[in-house]
Formats: C-alpha cells, structure tokens, sequence
C-alpha cells in the first residue's frame, strides 16, 4: 500500500510540477503575445491620433479662413447697406417751404437725376459684388429712369410732368431697394 501511495504521491508531484511548468510557461508567453499585441494596438491608435489631429488642423484652419472671408463680405455689405441708407436719405428733398408738396418735392428729385444717376451707377461699381440680383435690378432700373427723364428737368421750375411722375417712380424704387438690402443684411445678421 504504501508503493501505491509513493507512486500515487510521485504522480501527483510529476503532473503537478509539469502543470506548474505548463502554467508558468503560458503565462510567461501570454504576457510576450499580451505585450506584442498592446504595442502594435497602440502604434496604430497614435497613428489614428495623428492623422485625427492633422485633420483637426487642417479643418479649423479652412473654417478661419471662411470665416475671415465670411467677415470681410459682411463688412462690405454693411458698408453698402449703410451708403444706399445714406444716399437715398440724401435724395428726399428737404421742407423747403410750409406748403411744400410731394409732387414739387418730385421736381427738386427730377433736377438731381444726373447726380442720381452717376451716384447709382458709381454706388453699383463699387458694391456690385455683395449686392443681390434683385437690389441690382431695382438700381439700375432706377439709373435708367434718372438717364431717361434727365434731360426733361432742367430746374425745378422747368421739369415737366413726365419727369414729375418718373421721380416719383425713381424714389419709389430706391426705397425699394433701400428696404430689400436691410431685410436681406438684418436676415444674414440674425443666422
């Protein structure tokens, strides 16, 4: 009994030392594999990092960029917004007399039209690029009203009713504009 017991004990001892063997050996080559394996995920990732912040580089110097044009476009058209205020403020002839009306206020418009319309037309050479099609149109039917009907007012009291009735139309059409710039500058304002 006791040689089964020794061969018993020398069994256990032989798989018991083979398994502790086993098992530091394992644990010796998962931690190689482990190692290898961390090493090649992280030089992956901080490869991912790179090209992450590279693009992150990339993408908020084009938003500067924008961003900069975006502010020399809004000052331009803030400066055109404010000149077309200020020249159609210009135009509207002052009370000159306590019984002044509308229609001798069209006359004092009319003997302007030649400024008006080197005004426009100048106003338009300047801002031309940050206006909207609908404000170059209401701008030039209004230089082509002024260069129509300029000949037809010499002086306020030489203006004839056609020339009456295209101030009219004029100062209609320039406070149209006037009217269309600020919504679209008080809209681009607000986004």
């Amino acid at each position: 009994m006791d040689t089964i017991f020794q061969w018993l004990g020398q069994f256990v001892v032989t798989i018991g030392g083979a398994s502790v063997l086993m098992l530091g050996l394992s644990n010796y080559f998962g931690r190689i594999f482990a190692d290898r394996f961390i090493e090649t995920k992280k030089a992956e990732l901080n490869q991912e990092l790179e090209r992450l912040r590279g693009q992150l580089i990339l993408d908020a110097e084009t938003h500067r960029v924008r961003l900069r044009k975006s502010e020399l476009v809004f000052e331009k058209e803030f400066e055109a917004v404010s000149k077309l205020v200020s020249f159609r403020r210009k135009q509207m002839p002052r009370h000159l007399y306590p019984d002044m009306d509308w229609y001798e206020a069209c006359n004092i418009i009319a003997e302007n039209f030649s400024a008006i319309e080197d005004g426009l037309r100048s106003f338009i050479a300047d801002y031309g690029a940050v206006l909207s099609d609908t404000v170059v149109d209401l701008l030039s039917d209004c230089i082509g009203i002024a260069g129509q009907n300029k000949f037809e007012a010499i002086d306020s009291e030489q203006v004839s009713t056609a020339a009456n009735k295209a101030a009219n139309d004029l100062y209609d059409k320039l406070t149209e504009a006037e009217a269309t710039m600020l919504v679209e500058f008080r809209k681009k304002v607000s986004e």
